[in-house]
């Protein structure tokens, strides 16, 4: 439910605590550099030539 910005909150809502920068920069950051890491190293292995000699 909203409320006008000047207005108190109304009974009953709860204030959930928002994340910490550490959390953040796991969140937004760790976790995309993570997967085109994990992506990557995927696509290197499979696609890798093979070698003949």
């Amino acid at each position: 439910m909203t409320a006008p910005s000047f207005a108190a909150a109304p009974a009953g809502d709860v204030q959930l605590a928002g994340l910490t920068v550490a959390e953040s920069l796991g969140l937004y950051v760790g976790c995309p550099i993570a997967l085109f890491v994990i992506i990557s190293g995927l696509v290197l292995l499979l696609t890798k030539p093979d070698k003949k000699i």
